[in-house]
């Protein structure tokens, strides 16, 4: 009788924290297997288009090209801190093939995430990036960061979530 009511702890954590206020209804993969995701470095100096494809702007503001990977490390650690099992970003980095090598779209985003046994993948842009100023007294001015990101379903390729933002301060957080 003791041990009868252990299997429902994981699922009433699930539920309470999915009941945080949300403007939006959070897109839940179907329970077939583990939900894997693999987050693919974000793509600096352009933006996300309606159908899913990376597409360069010269009139952005420089990115540097590391920050696309933080990015996707970033985010997967955010991701499993919240439960939901990631792809090493490491994997993932090594599969991806390199800016301008290959078009960055939701193909190569289920390409590389089939690869990986995982089931969806996030592709992204950073379309500005400005480290915070000042010391630990105070910021001058503080981080921003304006990125979009695309949930991608691996089996059918199609776009299931895609969010476009403003965050600040979101690395000083992160760290």
């Amino acid at each position: 009788m003791r041990g009868r009511g252990r299997g429902l702890w994981p699922a009433a954590l699930l539920v309470v924290a999915s009941c945080a206020p949300n403007g939006r209804t959070p897109v839940v993969a179907p329970a077939v297997g583990p939900a894997v995701v693999a987050v693919l470095p974000f793509r600096v100096g352009g933006e996300v288009d309606s159908n899913g494809a990376f597409t360069e702007r010269s009139d952005l503001p420089p990115v540097p090209d590391d920050v696309g990977e933080q990015m996707a490390a970033t985010l997967s650690r955010a991701f499993a801190q919240n439960g939901v099992a990631t792809v090493d970003p490491a994997q993932v980095m090594r599969a991806t093939p390199p800016p301008g090598a290959a078009r960055y779209d939701t193909a190569l985003a289920a390409r590389v995430a089939r690869g990986l046994h995982a089931r969806l993948a996030v592709i992204g842009a950073l379309t500005r990036f400005v480290e915070r100023e000042g010391s630990g007294w105070g910021a001058r001015t503080g981080a921003t960061v304006w990125y979009q990101a695309v949930l991608v379903d691996v089996a059918s390729g199609a776009v299931l979530d895609r969010q476009r933002d403003l965050a600040r301060g979101l690395l000083r957080q992160a760290a």
